[in-house]
């Protein structure tokens, strides 16, 4: 008990120290996962207030000219679904054009993964009856780079939805793509090693934060789904029980022993589906069984307060509206 206070603490401490030198040493990252545990959320409520005091958000309008999404959104919608939900899904598909230019990215570019001994190794992706991992990621930089990727990234739509969430300035904290395979051997041991996401869990890098998915191959229950444990990204939503196992992959029969079958939601759809997620929610990417899944995430932030993360380089003249500014983890070169 005396751990878990003075791990609350030692977060309050921790934060005024990123504000100050914008770094956070693991010892403030590893009290704030303790907080958030010992509090059920609480703690990063807290701090997403302050933020939002010392941040206010820029934007206050209605609709704003977007290359991917139409007019008319309703943002108060989306703002009710992902407090109540912990997710939305979005009407609007990424068109054939984005999608080709993906592909086209991924044949002629190399993946990096972790084998089953949990082994750094580099490779082109290719489909194989016996991959070595369970996950085969992108290289940030390179996906940032991507034209249609970055397009997205800077998407006016998107950030009004992640200054609505966080009532505050958004960060961008991270770029990421990977292909999920089919492969029978998934287990605790093989889900670290391969640094996969296979199993339950929430995600706690940052203080508050959003994450935008697009599916890049038509996903169905057979192709690896994600997996949500709907409404678990609410302050004291968690099950206590699986808190004190503290920041931990969770098997499924332990989250569906404890949640009702109408609260455990698969998101499918169609290559170009988009939906956005606070993933301190419960969830996992669902194991596929028939076809492998290609997916690119985005992710938002109030603050870059929490766990380590590297630069990206860009080489991209980047000139967005001063409305729309976005504090981010980018060095420009």
């Amino acid at each position: 008990m005396f751990k878990d206070i003075f791990s609350v603490f030692l977060t309050l401490i921790g934060f005024v120290y990123y504000s100050i030198f914008k770094k956070t040493p693991n010892i403030f990252y590893q009290s704030y996962v303790r907080a958030y545990c010992y509090t059920n959320g609480w703690i990063s409520k807290f701090l997403s207030k302050i933020i939002s005091l010392m941040e206010k958000k820029k934007n206050d309008f209605d609709y704003i000219e977007s290359e991917y999404f139409v007019e008319g959104f309703d943002y108060s919608k989306i703002q009710s679904s992902l407090k109540i939900d912990g997710y939305h899904v979005f009407d609007n598909k990424l068109n054939e054009n984005f999608l080709q230019n993906i592909l086209d990215f991924v044949e002629k570019n190399e993946c990096y993964f972790f084998d089953d001994n949990g082994n750094k190794k580099f490779g082109k992706y290719k489909k194989d009856k016996n991959y070595l991992s369970s996950k085969f990621s992108y290289d940030e930089s390179k996906i940032f780079n991507l034209k249609e990727i970055n397009k997205l990234i800077f998407d006016p739509c998107i950030i009004k939805i992640c200054e609505n969430y966080f009532q505050s300035s958004v960060y961008l904290s991270n770029v990421d793509m990977w292909w999920t395979p089919v492969r029978n051997k998934t287990s605790l041991n093989t889900e670290i090693a391969n640094r996969s996401a296979q199993f339950f869990h929430f995600d706690l890098d940052r203080i508050k934060w959003l994450k935008f998915f697009i599916y890049l191959t038509d996903t169905t229950l057979e192709d690896g789904p994600h997996e949500y444990i709907q409404g678990t990204n609410k302050v004291l939503g968690k099950n206590k029980n699986l808190l004190k196992k503290g920041y931990k992959r969770i098997d499924e029969k332990e989250i569906y022993s404890c949640y009702e079958s109408s609260f455990i939601k698969k998101l499918l759809g169609k290559k170009g589906t988009i939906f956005v997620g606070d993933t301190s929610c419960f969830h996992r990417g669902f194991p596929p069984i028939k076809n492998d899944r290609l997916l690119l995430v985005l992710e938002y932030s109030n603050s870059l307060f929490g766990g380590n993360y590297s630069k990206i380089k860009s080489n991209q003249n980047l000139n967005f509206d001063s409305r729309l500014k976005i504090k981010n983890k980018v060095i420009f070169e």
